[in-house]
């Protein structure tokens, strides 16, 4: 997982100094997207452990329309996994 964060890390959009500081880190956010995909829950259905859904899904979104979301999975796909 460490190594794939190293190759997402720096595809990700620079953090706003604007407003209020986030609750949760980016590296939070990430994980618990990949949770709601690997489990294929629905998005209210991610634990509150990681965050309020709408917290995931706003980024996710906001990422997914940028392209982000095509150019990490293709990024992250070439690194293997430990079984």
């Amino acid at each position: 997982m460490y190594a794939q964060w190293q190759l997402l890390e720096p595809l990700l959009p620079a953090t706003s100094t604007l407003g209020r500081p986030p609750i949760w880190t980016r590296r939070q956010l990430i994980n618990a997207i990949w949770w709601r995909i690997r489990t294929a829950a629905l998005w209210r259905d991610v634990p509150e452990r990681c965050g309020s859904w709408q917290s995931i899904y706003g980024p996710f979104r906001g990422w997914q329309r940028s392209t982000l979301v095509r150019r990490s999975a293709h990024r992250a796909g070439s690194v293997r996994r430990r079984p």
